[in-house]
């Protein structure tokens, strides 16, 4: 089940592990569905993403995440 809280402990716990402050976004779906029994669908992420972009939290530019 998708959940804003979800998806950003994700999305925080795949830049710790990156050890980055940006990802291309085939890697970030691999670290959010990694061990992940509800894997995020291309849309739930792309949604949520636009959701933080709007706020200020990350930007997205081709294809790569960077975190503000």
């Amino acid at each position: 089940m998708f959940t804003t809280k979800t998806f950003k402990a994700g999305l925080l716990d795949a830049f710790k592990s990156a050890h980055a402050q940006s990802i291309a976004m085939p890697a970030l779906m691999d670290a959010l569905n990694k061990n992940n029994d509800s894997p995020f669908s291309p849309g739930e992420v792309k949604a949520a993403l636009e959701f933080m972009e709007e706020a200020n939290h990350i930007m997205v530019s081709e294809n790569i995440v960077f975190l503000i």
